[in-house]
Formats: structure tokens, sequence, C-alpha cells
């Protein structure tokens, strides 16, 4: 339907959206490649025909998506545009939604300054309804302290925890459950392929992800090969 809503469309600005939900749709499925391609048709579009009114809802998704389909070193550098790049639209929601993407590159790729730069800034300012981004705040938090050898604190993320329960990112309520004795992963929710890779991460199981019905090493074994160089540090 999203391909279909792509041709279908008669004007930049709703050609410009369906490609955005095009985008994240093949990077639900962990399609990451295509996600990538398809995300990057969108930010061209957006520069052809300066449609300033659609850009803010796309940078966020675009940078998760280019991080995920080409994950590396130069990953900081192309958050740390696309955060320029947001804060010039003026619009909160992509401050907040690119800081929050350039959060978990940083911890990827272990820089401990720009990670706690973000860290503070998003805590300063987000609002725990903004339930994906807070999610990823809270469990980037609490892997940065599993990192430095601490026991994450669990009071200190207070009324934000509810708010970050699922189906926001699944992988938080696994990571709670296994720190807190809460009840583990509800039976009726279906992770994503996207929360599927977290899941086996920080459950150790990254080797058997082939089975997570991904599509093949074109779309998403660069994600894959990364993850394996950078385990997620043991958890208590």
């Amino acid at each position: 339907k999203g391909e279909e809503a792509v041709s279908l469309s008669d004007h930049p600005h709703s050609t410009g959206r369906a490609l955005k939900t095009l985008s994240l749709s093949y990077f639900s499925e962990a399609r990451f490649a295509t996600a990538r391609q398809t995300v990057d048709a969108c930010l061209a579009l957006i520069e052809e025909k300066n449609l300033r009114l659609v850009e803010p809802e796309v940078l966020g998704p675009a940078l998760r998506i280019r991080w995920y389909a080409d994950p590396g070193d130069h990953g900081l550098l192309d958050a740390n545009a696309f955060v320029s790049r947001a804060d010039e639209t003026g619009v909160r929601q992509a401050r907040l939604h690119t800081r929050s993407v350039r959060l978990e590159i940083a911890w990827e790729l272990g820089d401990r300054d720009a990670f706690a730069r973000d860290l503070a800034h998003l805590k300063a300012e987000l609002l725990p309804q903004h339930r994906l981004t807070w999610a990823t705040v809270v469990i980037f938090d609490a892997l940065q302290q599993l990192r430095d050898g601490r026991a994450p604190d669990l009071e200190q993320w207070g009324a934000g925890l509810p708010s970050a329960h699922p189906p926001a990112f699944l992988p938080l309520n696994w990571l709670l459950a296994r720190l807190s004795s809460r009840p583990d992963l509800p039976a009726d929710i279906t992770p994503t392929p996207h929360e599927d890779l977290w899941l086996a991460r920080l459950q150790g199981h990254l080797a058997d992800t082939g089975g997570l019905g991904l599509d093949g090493p074109e779309e998403s074994d660069a994600w894959r090969q990364f993850a394996e160089a950078h385990p997620v540090p043991p958890l208590p």
C-alpha cells in the first residue's frame, strides 16, 4: 500500500510523506538498504521542491534509517548534520527525535562526551508523552550505566516508566524485567524485526538473528556485522 500511495500521489507534499511512510515500513521489516534508498529519495525531493513543511517529519526517521543501513564511525558526522538541520527547522519534535537517534549512535560508537550532552539535553526537555523517544533515552541511559559497571538507577526514571512501557520499545520492557523482576514481554505483542534485533542483542543471541525472518545480506548484514563487533555489555 505504501508503494501504491507513492505512485498515486499527485503533489510533492503528499509524495514526500508517502515516501517517508514507505521507508519506515521497509525499516520495520529490517529492509535497511531499501529503506535508505527510499528515505534518500524523500530527502532529495524535499531539497528539490523546498518541502519545508515535510522536512521536520523526515529528519529523525531518515537519520535512524541511514545509521542502520550503513553503521560506522562516520555515523556521528551524519548525526551532527541532521541535528543541525533539525534545529534550523525550529520544530521541537524534529529536534528531540534527531537527538534521540544521535544518542543511540553515540552510545554505539562509545563517544561518551556526545552521549552525555544529548542525554542531558533530552532529560531536560523531553516529555514522557513522547513514548518512543523517551523509551530510547531510558534504555541507552541504562545501557551506558551497565557499560560503566554501575547498576541502572530505576528510580531515576520515575514517572517516565509507564509511558515507556510497551509497545513503545519492547527491548526496554525486557531490560526492565531483567533488572527489576517485572513481568516479561507480553505474550500478545509481537516485536518488529528492528525490536527483535535489539532483543537478540540484549539476550546474547545475535548469532541466531538469521531465524528472525530478516531479508538477505544486501538488506541487513551491515547492521548485524556492526552489532556483532560492538556487543551489549553483560547484564546482571
